[in-house]
């Protein structure tokens, strides 16, 4: 046996060593490209939990900032994975990662677009109280105007492009239909519906999809999911105010007494639960009472 060079023997072993190295590093650079979650990943997700604080507190244009800054970030990224080679089709660990971080990034994306717009609509909700309450009790209605709603709705057909199985956004856009008046009441409708479908567990849903097709003349359809909404959940005011509604307004009923007796129950909860949870206008109280009053006349 022919006697071993030490120094050779060395030699070979660094060299192996060195090609060892090599691939773990090259193998590990393809893997955590496409498995390990990205920096800028969690910086969004970030922006957005200091975005939901922000909202939550009541500093609306501090969350618009942050949820526009989520969402731009995931767009970005994800624009830059997409726009990187495919990985080999021998690897099919990366490239079902690859696949898994383009939907994180989808799901992100869509997100911080539907809560812009939440956080907006909401803004403008304030912004227009007291034009709504003076019609109100003017006994007139109130339209928010589609000037400052265009925006929302934009950013919400995004958000349901990147992610069609957003129900809330759904919600969301038939809100913004049914808050423009009769000329969009249709397109309320659809949206409510397809919302209704995604989640059946949406009491919200069910509720504004009930007052959409009030609004168009089919009582016994806004009736049904009013009542699911109440089922759903039996301390939601804004179902009971609706279903009140619905038997206090019941034309040419063959039980004027029980629709009467239901609407008073139905009101007595809304006036109950609103007056608890402080979430409804002083409008809808005043509307509630004096219903109340004329039915026990």
């Amino acid at each position: 046996m022919p006697a071993t060079n030490p120094s050779a023997a060395r030699s070979y072993l660094a060299e192996s060593i060195g090609i060892v190295l090599i691939i773990v590093i090259v193998g590990w650079f393809i893997v955590s490209r496409y498995t390990n979650p990205d920096p800028s990943i969690q910086t969004a997700i970030t922006l957005m939990n200091e975005g939901d604080l922000a909202y939550r507190g009541g500093n609306y244009n501090d969350a618009l900032k942050l949820f526009d800054e989520a969402g731009e970030l995931a767009n970005r990224v994800r624009l830059e994975v997409m726009s990187t080679p495919e990985p080999d089709p021998n690897r099919p660990r990366a490239d079902a990662s690859r696949i898994e971080m383009e939907s994180q990034l989808n799901g992100i994306e869509s997100d911080a677009l539907y809560r812009w717009a939440d956080c907006r609509i909401l803004q403008v909700q304030f912004e227009t109280h007291a034009a709504r309450e003076k019609a109100v009790v003017a006994g007139e209605t109130y339209y928010l105007p589609a000037e400052m709603l265009s925006e929302p709705e934009k950013r919400l057909l995004k958000s349901i492009e990147l992610y069609p199985a957003r129900s809330e956004a759904y919600l969301l856009l038939g809100f913004i239909y049914r808050e423009q008046g009769p000329d969009k009441l249709a397109e309320a409708i659809a949206m409510l519906q397809k919302a209704v479908e995604r989640n059946q567990q949406s009491y919200q849903a069910h509720n504004a999809l009930g007052e959409a097709y009030y609004a168009n003349g089919e009582q016994e359809k806004a009736r049904e999911h009013f009542e699911k909404a109440i089922l759903l959940n039996n301390d939601y005011a804004g179902a009971h105010l609706n279903l009140g509604m619905y038997y206090a307004n019941k034309q040419d009923s063959p039980t004027p007494q029980a629709d009467a007796d239901n609407a008073k129950k139905c009101l007595v909860t809304f006036i109950e639960l609103s007056e608890k949870t402080k979430t409804y206008s002083k409008s809808d109280l005043v509307r509630a009472r004096q219903i109340l009053k004329s039915l026990s006349e």
